[in-house]
């Protein structure tokens, strides 16, 4: 019984039959081949040689089960096919794999049953726009290779051009105007800590009125986690002044002025480690109001079950 799988997704309606290639071959002549170099009997047997084979293998396999020979086939676009030989050693009808320019295809022919390799990567290359039969061609060379990827990759469109970097508004200084570019830093410390997974808060008082325009903390930012930080600024009245996500490392956005006061930051990161030190406390039921007013705020809460969470050094810049 034969069968085919495929790597890649099912056909796509608009594909039309000039893109892909059917795939024919018979490997009678490449089995028998590797069945005499290994001391096997062929496949074209006496019923007495058959039978003297089987039992020399008796240990390993059923006698009963037929070798099965499977072909894996690949394009120059990665798109790859399996298929089983069908009872004739032939490959199936109908198999088919994404055309490419050059059409150049890789193939390998395993047996299962034995762990064993017969055709290890040969590559063919075809010019003609009907069936290929990879059976009767000849293998490239090694240069013939290279130089079929060579020419694949010149017949690949160009790259598109990189996104441009994403422009902020930054807002130039004038004069009278004593708002500071210089930036400010609130928290810190040199402890290892584990920043809450529930939002927590720190009071600051601000001395003098910024732009900010990027955000930065001492978090160890690990590339191969999904790691946030989120950050909101409230001034003493309850109102948001800034909003922001440290996705795996600084967040930048829009400059804006903030004025000389009293702030709440409230942040959170479950499962983001840092350093810094403490002072910062926990919401009570780990969410941000709506309104934080600072007034309203306790200044220290004890919870023997949430110990102080960890508070980082966040850097707020102009630039």
């Amino acid at each position: 019984m034969s069968s085919i799988s495929s790597s890649r997704k099912a056909r796509p309606n608009t594909a039309r039959d000039s893109d892909y290639v059917t795939v024919t071959g018979d490997f009678r002549s490449v089995i028998d081949e590797d069945r005499v170099r290994r001391g096997l009997p062929k496949t074209i047997l006496t019923p007495f040689d058959y039978w003297k084979g089987r039992q020399r293998r008796t240990d390993e396999i059923d006698a009963d089960a037929p070798d099965e020979f499977v072909l894996r086939i690949q394009n120059l676009a990665g798109d790859e096919v399996s298929v089983t030989l069908d009872g004739d050693y032939r490959v199936p009808p109908g198999t088919k794999i994404p055309r490419t320019s050059p059409m150049v295809l890789s193939y390998e022919l395993n047996c299962p049953a034995d762990y064993h390799r017969i055709i290890a990567h040969s590559w063919i290359r075809f010019g003609g726009d009907g069936s290929v039969d990879i059976s009767a061609l000849p293998a490239l060379t090694q240069d013939e290779i290279r130089a079929a990827l060579k020419e694949y990759d010149h017949s690949l469109p160009a790259p598109p051009e990189p996104s441009p970097l994403p422009s902020f508004r930054r807002s130039p200084r004038v004069r009278g105007d004593s708002a500071s570019r210089l930036g400010f830093s609130v928290g810190g410390g040199t402890e290892a800590i584990d920043l809450p997974g529930s939002w927590a808060y720190y009071v600051f008082h601000l001395p003098r009125a910024i732009y900010v325009g990027r955000v930065a903390t001492t978090v160890d930012w690990n590339s191969d986690l999904k790691q946030v930080v989120r950050v909101k600024l409230f001034n003493a009245f309850g109102e948001l002044v800034l909003e922001t996500a440290l996705e795996g490392g600084d967040a930048v956005f829009d400059d804006l002025r903030i004025e000389e006061g009293d702030y709440v930051i409230c942040y959170s990161g479950s499962g983001v480690r840092g350093t810094g030190g403490g002072g910062a406390n926990r919401f009570p039921y780990g969410t941000v109001p709506m309104h934080v007013k600072l007034d309203e705020l306790p200044r220290s809460v004890f919870d023997h079950l949430n110990p102080t969470p960890g508070m980082p050094r966040f850097t707020f810049s102009a630039d």
